[in-house]
Parts: structure tokens; sequence; C-alpha cells
């Protein structure tokens, strides 16, 4: 399996700091070390999957099209992957959901994962409308 390691370190006065995966917080500077392997990514792509269940069908086609491009890409090794080609699907995805009407379940949830998903790749994807 491939992992891959992002770490952010904030040496300033830190209030109302959220981490996740390895987080921690002393003297007030923030380190924070995010860990993906394959399979954890993969499994954020099958929660993706899961989560589409109430989107419209012309949608839900349009994001399990992204999904497989991302998947593809994820099951590379790290060297091999394009993370151009990652950065697009994930924004292709965040913004497709962030389209639908807010009444649709799970549309937050879904592009949060999308987002967490861009974050454990150590890629921006940026927060769209709807969040």
């Amino acid at each position: 399996m491939t992992e891959s390691s992002k770490t952010n370190n904030f040496n300033a006065p830190m209030s109302g700091v959220i981490g996740s995966d390895n987080a921690q917080v002393s003297h007030n500077a923030f380190n924070q070390t995010n860990n993906a392997n394959t399979e954890e990514l993969l499994k954020l792509i099958t929660t993706l999957r899961q989560t589409t269940a109430n989107f419209p069908t012309e949608t839900k086609a349009e994001i399990e099209s992204d999904l497989e491009d991302l998947e593809a890409e994820i099951i590379k090794p790290e060297s091999d992957r394009n993370p151009i080609k990652i950065r697009k699907r994930l924004i292709a995805i965040a913004t497709a959901a962030s389209l639908l009407a807010s009444g649709i379940a799970g549309v937050t949830d879904f592009t949060n994962t999308a987002i967490d998903l861009g974050q454990k790749l150590n890629i921006d994807v940026p927060a769209l409308v709807g969040r």
C-alpha cells in the first residue's frame, strides 16, 4: 500500500483549531500530519459512491464517471499519480454535489468527504459553494 503524508506546522497563538488524523497542540504550536494509504483513499471513494444513492440520475452518472477516473489514479503508485487530474476530478465531484438542491440527503456529507479525500491526497480542493 502507498502512503502519503502531509504535515502542517503553525507556530502562533491558536484557538478553535480542528485537526484530523494526527493533530496536537502544545505551547500554542499546532502540528498536524495527514497520513492516508491507498486502502483508506479507496474507502472514501466507496463512501462517496454510497452517498450518491439519493442524487438525481444524471448527476449521479456524472459523479460516478469522475469517481472511476479518480479511483484509476489512486490505485497507481504514488509516483505515477497525476495530481492535476486528481484535483480536477475532486473539484468536479464537489462542484456537482454543491449544485444540487440542499434538500437532497447527503449532499453536505458528500462534499465534506470529497474535500477530506483531497486533503489526504495533499491536494487543495477549494471549499465550494454550499459549504
